[in-house]
């Protein structure tokens, strides 16, 4: 009888054993997977969209320091401010070539009258026409613009402005425009992809608030 006894408290115990180590595992990756819901729940979100642009549930949490989605931050505007420069002080000195510089080798461009120029070296060799015939003696000019940061190393910016001719101070509404330019940054350094610009037709436009007139200097560049 001695043996029967220890086999089945031997099987008795083994069974309480594993009830153990079950209940604790079970418990141990309860816990775990607390702790990383709550670790998500709680991260700092930046509205629909993650810092470089990923649509929000992609498996990308935003950081929570830095300009959120969408926002450029103090250096990068800095960067696209200079850019904006060069490109106001080429046009200024009728100079196609560093005008064209300012854009990427594959750049594409669409003037105000629906001319498609390709390339860096395209856009030069018809702006050093334009600097010298229709635009002499000109000068490019900000009303205002919006600086959307898609990734960080691209910029979606719109603007509204005008072209200054001679002395003039005062934008003409017959040279009114919205361009919108794609703007990537490529070895650090930011350059224009894409431009587009289309005149302002007033008469076709329906605005939900007014327009500042044209003379308005906010956001003056030129």
């Amino acid at each position: 009888m001695t043996p029967r006894i220890h086999l089945a408290a031997l099987i008795g115990l083994a069974l309480a054993l594993s009830d153990v180590a079950t209940t604790s595992a079970t418990s141990a990756a309860t816990s775990a997977a607390t702790s990383a819901t709550s670790s998500v729940a709680t991260a700092p979100l930046s509205g629909a969209r993650s810092a470089v642009g990923t649509p929000a549930g992609g498996g990308q949490v935003p950081a929570a320091s830095g300009p959120r989605a969408g926002e450029a931050g103090d250096a990068d505007r800095a960067a696209l401010a200079q850019l904006y420069q060069r490109q106001a002080q080429a046009w200024a000195r009728g100079d196609a070539k560093a005008y064209a510089a300012t854009y990427t080798p594959d750049a594409d461009f669409v003037n105000v009258t629906g001319e498609h120029m390709h390339t860096r070296d395209e856009i030069a060799d018809r702006y050093e026409g334009f600097l010298h015939k229709q635009l002499k003696n000109s000068r490019i000019h900000t009303l205002r613009e919006r600086i959307d940061m898609l990734s960080p190393s691209t910029a979606l910016i719109v603007r509204e402005g005008c072209v200054f001719v001679g002395a003039e101070t005062t934008c003409r509404p017959r040279t009114l425009s919205v361009n919108t330019s794609i703007v990537v940054k490529t070895a650090g350094q930011w350059l224009v992809r894409a431009f587009h610009n289309t005149l302002v037709d007033e008469s076709k436009i329906q605005r939900k608030t007014p327009r500042p007139t044209p003379s308005t200097p906010a956001g003056q560049r030129s």
